[in-house]
């Protein structure tokens, strides 16, 4: 008897696996067909958050998140292959990579990969000539995908490619410090703008230059060696689009003609990685950005001139912030000695709720999804999960991983796309795919229910047990000794000595047959 009950409990359990198994399937399968893409550097508003997102686990398995797929014959060039960041558009991934050739220029040669997002396979890769003089290792320009166009920089040129297809549609020389290029460009109503050495805008349809302004090397990019890194970020206003974006100042920029309505230049004194790598973010009205003496200050956005609402100290190294839901997340620091921690502020005042140092981080930005913020540590060899509280520290989960730890994470349809030194990696982060050990124990007695109930309903011995003892105790079902009763004398009369048992005990007067 309990032999037999013992492997109808594990059936149970194994048809509760099996079943979140398919729901995670069936779920995947309609998440690709239909959701949020992350098409741009930080994803569809450029500012790191997912406006979309299936209910997303609050802890993982050991070892990680269910690992979906992992592509690592993607990328030919060593550890020299570029720190671009994935995208995701149209059930596809691309990124920009550095192919290594011995025909190539230089040892390598700029290029663009397609993937399918499904699977990981290679959909298509196109690759272009650069030139031997710029260097391999710190490309880093994230592609942007508009329209069934992709944009991105290579280290001499601005290349625009059919997604479909990979082919060429256009191409336009930039001049681009040896180092290589990391700001990634942002399409803004049909302007392909880029900073790079000062600002260009082309034509997103033809390519054509329609406006440039040129800036002369100096402190604000290593007296013309390493560069400002940040990327133009969009603002929508009383109908109308803007850019801002920080070079040698920050700045709200007609997209149409790169007019400067206003500039903020960077306050002069401390160390800043590259003095001026990170990003601003944008949610709404507000702004927050990272500037050249190591400060992060808060600024509400307007057509005039903004007077900024705080600033705190020194906490970047590269990495943009993350305004979520009226707070500022951010990890900074842990590159060239710098100490590292993760903080929450109030984005109206600045105000510090808690900070928590960390691991060495690297220049990846956080993200965020379904009330979760998801980045990396030890320069990407650590995947992490933090629940988005203002209140307290709160984290989740990790899982260690072979990312790239100066690129940043993309999120679409409940998973995240990791770039690694060699390829790609997909992990699926929803709950159905990840359950809790509570879920599982739950989707577990549900299951073991239904085939108790199942069971009795055949008449079966150890099914019509099982059920009057879950009647007896209220075992997943109300406490009903009626029912108990009912069930356990079809099972003494299946032939059950312990039915017989269990009724004398709850009916002492009766004898049962």
């Amino acid at each position: 008897m309990k032999s037999k009950l013992s492997r109808s409990i594990l059936f149970s359990e194994s048809n509760a696996k099996r079943t979140l198994l398919f729901l995670a399937c069936m779920l995947g399968w309609l998440r690709l067909t239909a959701g949020a893409d992350w098409s741009q550097w930080r994803g569809p508003d450029r500012n790191g958050v997912a406006p979309e997102s299936p209910p997303l686990a609050d802890e993982w398995p050991i070892p990680g998140p269910k690992l979906v797929w992992q592509n690592e014959q993607l990328v030919h060039g060593g550890g020299e292959t570029g720190h671009s960041s994935p995208v995701v558009a149209g059930r596809c991934v691309y990124l920009y990579e550095n192919w290594m050739d011995a025909n190539a220029q230089g040892g390598a040669n700029d290029a663009v990969a397609c993937l399918n997002a499904s699977t990981g396979s290679l959909r298509w890769r196109s690759i272009f000539p650069a030139d031997k003089e710029y260097e391999v290792r710190s490309q880093g320009s994230t592609p942007c995908v508009k329209d069934g166009r992709l944009y991105v920089a290579g280290r001499k040129r601005v290349y625009c490619l059919d997604t479909q297809s990979g082919k060429l549609v256009w191409q336009q020389p930039i001049d681009s410090p040896t180092s290589g290029v990391s700001c990634s460009l942002a399409v803004v109503d049909g302007v392909a703008v880029l900073i790079c050495q000062g600002f260009y805008g082309f034509d997103a349809l033809t390519g054509k230059l329609r406006w440039r302004r040129a800036e002369v090397p100096g402190s604000w990019n290593g007296d013309g060696g390493w560069p400002a890194c940040p990327s133009a970020v969009c603002w929508h206003h009383d109908g109308k689009n803007y850019v801002v974006c920080s070079c040698k100042s920050v700045e709200l920029m007609d997209p149409a003609t790169g007019r400067a309505i206003w500039k903020l230049p960077w306050t002069e004194g401390g160390w800043s990685s590259w003095k001026g790598n990170s990003s601003p973010t944008i949610v709404g009205d507000q702004m927050v950005i990272d500037q050249k003496a190591g400060g992060m200050e808060g600024y509400p956005l307007s057509l005039d001139t903004p007077t900024k609402f705080w600033h705190l100290p020194d906490h970047d190294c590269g990495t943009s912030p993350l305004i979520y839901e009226g707070h500022v997340y951010t990890i900074g620091g842990g590159d060239y000695g710098k100490p590292t921690s993760i903080r929450c502020a109030d984005l109206q005042t600045g105000r510090i709720n808690w900070e928590k140092p960390t691991q060495s981080q690297g220049c990846s930005s956080p993200i965020a999804a379904d009330g979760k913020i998801f980045g990396y540590l030890k320069f990407g060899h650590l995947l992490c999960m933090w629940k988005a509280d203002p209140e307290n520290y709160s984290l989740l989960a990790t899982a260690t991983v072979k990312a790239d730890g100066y690129s940043s994470l993309a999120f679409a349809n409940g998973r995240l796309y990791l770039r690694l030194s060699d390829g790609v990696a997909c992990y699926d982060v929803t709950r159905v795919t990840n359950p809790s050990k509570k879920q599982l124990q739950e989707t577990a007695q549900t299951l073991a229910l239904k085939f108790n109930q199942d069971q009795a309903a055949k008449g079966d011995m150890s099914g019509l047990l099982r059920m009057g003892e879950r009647y007896r105790d209220g075992d997943g079902v109300p406490k009903d000794v009626v029912k108990a009763c009912n069930y356990l004398t079809k099972a003494a009369a299946a032939g059950s000595p312990t039915a017989k048992e269990e009724l004398s005990k709850l009916m002492p007067s009766s004898t049962v047959h």
